[in-house]
């Protein structure tokens, strides 16, 4: 009771952080896309130079 407005602050920090997390969720897909065709050319780029 006697630190009320650290209270209010830690609440808006965790606010933050969940609307950041939903944020990160909704571009997730299109992460995951890029990183698989990315990750694909590495691999064959590795695939190549050991030939």
């Amino acid at each position: 009771m006697e630190n009320q407005d650290l209270w209010i602050e830690l609440d808006g920090i965790l606010r933050s952080f969940d609307q950041t997390m939903s944020d990160i969720g909704k571009h997730r897909p299109q992460f995951d896309s890029a990183w698989e065709i990315l990750s694909g050319q590495d691999a064959g780029i590795a695939r190549s130079k050991k030939a």
